[in-house]
């Protein structure tokens, strides 16, 4: 009987084992390759922001996304990924349909900052000069 036990506690060891190293695999991923920059833990009041968008005609794409992430950065936002959109295989009901160019997912200690962030005139005057913005 005594063996039967360690033999469940052995592999109790090695699927935990097996599950940290994936998650390590998975992590290292996620912020080495894809760029994503989310921790693994946060606080439940922080704010999610998405924002997608065009860039205007006198803008290029690589210029406007570090542009908006530089001014994100200095009113307190963390960028957590921005990128290009390659292609869009579902439309979003929620989202207007349109061929969107880039990508920025931002993280703010809360719904007011977010709220302040968004009433500032240089962010409003920053998402003015995009072709499209939501």
């Amino acid at each position: 009987m005594g063996w039967v036990i360690r033999l469940i506690g052995l592999m109790v060891l090695v699927v935990l084992v097996a599950t940290v190293v994936q998650h390590v695999r998975y992590q290292n991923l996620r912020h080495g390759v894809v760029g994503d920059a989310q921790s693994a833990f946060h606080s439940p009041g922080v704010f999610h922001v998405v924002t997608v968008f065009s860039p205007g005609p006198d803008q290029d794409l690589i210029g406007a996304v570090g542009e908006f992430v530089t001014l994100v950065r200095r009113q307190g936002g963390r960028p957590i990924y921005a990128g290009k959109i390659v292609a869009t295989a579902i439309r979003s009901r929620q989202i207007p349909d349109m061929d969107w160019d880039a990508f920025v997912l931002v993280q703010y200690p809360s719904r007011s900052d977010y709220d302040e962030a968004l009433a500032a005139p240089e962010y409003q005057e920053l998402r003015g000069r995009f072709a499209g913005s939501y």
